[in-house]
């Protein structure tokens, strides 16, 4: 009986000084947060999101040329459409926009490039933006 109560007796304290020095990502704002982590381990991923949008007299003058879509592509990755009918007055960051999941640091800012296509492949709007973390950025489609 003494053996066992010697034997649990350890187990917990070897549970209670490895759950002390558990890794993992302690900020917050990160999408991959962990409340149990105690160290941060360097493996947090920040997330930004991108707000593409156009005015009503773009949608028009896309509408008069044939284009239903618009394809966005983020560094030559296909990241959503647009239906080109579907015009805004600003960026809808509260609402329906794409996101870009990017492994960020908490101060680091990235540079992309943007391209948007219509349904036939043809390049109507391209140019970059810069992002940082954790942030909603508009980016107007216009020429």
């Amino acid at each position: 009986m003494k053996q066992l109560f010697i034997i649990a007796l350890g187990l917990l304290i070897l549970s209670t000084s490895y759950s002390c020095k558990r890794k993992g990502c302690t900020y917050d704002t990160a999408t991959n947060h962990s409340s149990k982590a105690k160290k941060d381990d360097g493996s947090c991923e920040f997330e930004s999101r991108v707000s593409f949008w156009f005015n009503q007299s773009t949608s028009n003058f896309l509408v008069s040329y044939g284009v239903t879509t618009l394809h966005i592509y983020v560094d030559d990755q296909a990241v959503g459409e647009i239906n080109v009918s579907d015009w805004k007055i600003g960026a809808d960051c509260g609402g329906n926009n794409l996101t870009i999941p990017t492994n960020y640091t908490e101060t680091e800012t990235k540079v992309y490039q943007y391209e948007a296509r219509s349904q036939t492949g043809t390049l109507h709007f391209e140019g970059t933006f810069t992002a940082s973390p954790n942030e909603c950025l508009s980016v107007e489609l216009k020429w």
